[in-house]
């Protein structure tokens, strides 16, 4: 008995040497589709590509009126996988200037109040939550998180205001609930963005990262 136990326990051995260390994996989500609700729905994870997004949309930022913003992939910090996004902004405080990142659910198959082309709208409704993650380069950061849907004329949204403190971990999660969108209809969303104005953020340079940013509950 004590030879077949002994015996056992060397195969055990033996089959563990061959395994391979744990490795960061980017997490898998459900992309869904136009009208539908899943149980999560990521935007992008900046993993593949930056345009598309993973809503097959257009991904871009802006600044005007002395305000600059640039946004690259990079591999030199991540929450899963190997890679998020850098965003730099430089700030002027003294202009009213208005620097955005867009995330827009796509294809432009839409037509917004206006009659334009829009992006397509996803049934968000099944969630509780917009969720991201964030690495903050200085001690704090404001900015707003904005949504639109297709009933909204081109350039309007609803916000909600967000302030992140830097901690002593690297990343952060920032859940938002969908609620707290108010007039927002839920189930005609059709795009995400992070923006930033002198009203909010009187930093002149504001350096973050974005990675992992879901729908879910």
């Amino acid at each position: 008995m004590k030879r077949c136990l002994f015996l056992i326990l060397f195969i055990v051995l033996i089959l563990n040497c061959g395994e391979t260390p744990d490795t960061l994996v980017a997490p898998k989500f459900d992309k869904g589709a136009p009208g539908t609700a899943l149980s999560s729905t990521v935007v992008h994870n900046f993993e593949d590509t930056y345009n598309p997004n993973l809503l097959d949309g257009y991904t871009g930022c802006g600044a005007g009126n002395g305000d600059a913003v640039t946004n690259d992939l990079t591999y030199l910090q991540f929450n899963s996988g190997v890679r998020s996004l850098k965003v730099i902004i430089t700030h002027d405080k003294i202009k009213e200037g208005y620097i955005w990142m867009a995330f827009n659910f796509g294809p432009e198959i839409e037509k917004d109040a206006q009659g334009n082309n829009a992006p397509q709208k996803r049934d968000v409704s099944g969630y509780k939550y917009i969720s991201f993650f964030i690495n903050i380069v200085p001690d704090r950061v404001k900015f707003y998180v904005e949504m639109g849907d297709i009933s909204l004329p081109t350039g309007q949204s609803v916000k909600v205001p967000v302030t992140v403190i830097r901690k002593f971990e690297r990343w952060q999660e920032v859940r938002i609930l969908l609620e707290d969108f108010k007039g927002l209809d839920l189930e005609r969303v059709n795009k995400l963005i992070f923006s930033m104005n002198s009203d909010i953020e009187t930093q002149s340079r504001v350096d973050f990262y974005l990675d992992d940013i879901i729908f879910k509950n």
